[in-house]
Formats: C-alpha cells, structure tokens, sequence
C-alpha cells in the first residue's frame, strides 16, 4: 500500500489507512467486504499492526495499485 499519513492531519494514523483503504474499495460497492477482511485478519492475528491487517484487506478484494 503506497499511502502515507498526514502527522498534521487530527485523525490519528491508523484511522487514516483505514480510511485511505475505505476510499479504495468505494467505487466497487466493497467497504463491507474490507471491514470484513480487516476485523477477520485481527480476530486471527491481534497483535498485528494496523498497515498489515489493511494490506491484507486490501489483497482479499485486489484493491492495492
């Protein structure tokens, strides 16, 4: 994933991946499969950090450039 967060922005970091990633998966309809995917990998994997369970959801639904 090619994003980098705005440490200026007032949304905390991880928020902004998530959205960045939510953005991606707009134009098909699949922000519910992303979530999906997202929440899924950090059932399975909780000690993750964020930029990993977002690539992963991102790579379910081939949302990453």
């Amino acid at each position: 994933m090619k994003f980098e967060v705005n440490e200026k922005h007032p949304r905390p970091s991880d928020i902004q991946l998530i959205a960045h990633a939510m953005e991606k998966a707009k134009p098909w309809g699949l922000q519910p499969e992303l979530a999906w995917s997202l929440v899924t990998h950090f059932k399975t994997y909780p000690n993750d950090p964020i930029e990993m369970g977002v690539q992963v959801a991102l790579d379910d639904w081939d949302l990453d450039d």
